[in-house]
């Protein structure tokens, strides 16, 4: 029997990922978000929506508990992100990452039935690594609001699995990147970012020498991971590294996009709200969740490039002959 589904946070990017994924495979999904901002609805109009508004109050409390009540499997991939964003405001980090993430387990807890969540934590709880690649047992360090909170909200599940109110799966992510079906409104990392950028032939913006390794992983591998992470046994109550195990340089990414999408490649100085958050060379021991979940990603970081470019040009010839098509007429 297939599991009732249930998507906090179905509007971003990783959520909606998940969302085409799981409708396309006829499973019976439901989706609770703050708010209908991606028409929803009218994409999907098989799926249960919970909209909870944008107040942390009684109703939301009350819609968190609704949405629960028939879920077996629970994706959270609720949150707002961005490092430096949170240092600028760490207030509002706080209630987008923790008060609105304990309310919501709090009602899973409160569920007549236990329920598996999965949770989509950063690799920016690391901190600065120590060695290479890092595997789940590093230390902990965050560097940044938005990892201090991410790692919060970890403790948050781990605390409700011990009193036996759910169980969980731990995924710290490392720099997703892809095309978004829905068309790429908002930017979503900072391959997204570039990929965009270059597509209308604007220079990339590198700050420093871009010598920092990152792990890149495209986001149909994180969707497998994820899926693994909420099917698996053995994923209950474990932390894994979600990455595609790769290191590649923020210059040499930067270098291959601007190659295929014709545009150059600038060197800036750092402003000093990123260098406070740079945490420099990262890759992802992924080892555990190979052995494990059987997790194995099947894009190079080339060949997920390639088709992240070639869908956004498609999408810009759709457009274009849209707009033509209607002029035309």
């Amino acid at each position: 029997m297939k599991p009732n589904i249930l998507i906090w946070g179905g509007t971003g990017f990783i959520g909606g990922a998940l969302l085409s994924a799981l409708t396309k495979a006829g499973e019976v999904v439901a989706v609770l978000t703050r708010k209908d901002t991606r028409g929803l609805a009218e994409r999907y109009p098989m799926i249960r929506l919970f909209e909870t508004g944008s107040s942390l109050d009684s109703t939301a409390r009350q819609v968190f508990r609704e949405s629960v009540k028939t879920a077996d499997l629970v994706f959270n991939v609720a949150g707002s992100s961005g490092a430096v964003s949170s240092n600028q405001d760490p207030v509002a980090s706080l209630q987008d990452n923790c008060l609105w993430q304990l309310a919501f387990l709090d009602a899973c807890s409160a569920a007549s039935h236990r329920l598996h969540v999965v949770f989509a934590s950063s690799r920016l709880v690391y901190g600065r690594p120590l060695s290479l690649p890092v595997r789940e047992d590093h230390p902990l360090s965050p560097e940044s609001m938005y990892a201090v909170h991410k790692l919060c909200v970890e403790h948050y599940h781990q605390v409700y699995a011990a009193q036996d109110a759910i169980t969980f799966t731990i995924c710290r992510i490392s720099n997703p990147y892809g095309w978004d079906e829905r068309g790429m409104i908002k930017n979503h990392g900072i391959l997204n970012q570039m990929i965009q950028t270059a597509l209308s032939h604007t220079p990339l913006t590198i700050f420093g020498d871009g010598r920092q390794m990152r792990d890149y992983i495209h986001i149909q591998d994180l969707v497998c991971a994820l899926l693994l992470c909420g099917r698996s046994p053995a994923a209950v109550n474990e932390i894994f590294n979600i990455g595609s195990g790769e290191g590649v340089s923020m210059v040499d990414a930067a270098l291959h996009i601007g190659r295929i999408a014709e545009a150059p490649v600038e060197f800036s100085p750092w402003p000093e709200l990123y260098q406070r958050v740079e945490t420099g060379d990262f890759v992802n021991n992924i080892d555990k969740a190979r052995n494990r979940l059987g997790f194995r990603p099947k894009f190079s970081f080339n060949e997920g490039i390639e088709d992240v470019i070639l869908r956004g040009r498609n999408s810009f010839q759709s457009a274009n002959s849209s707009v033509r098509l209607g002029q035309e007429v």
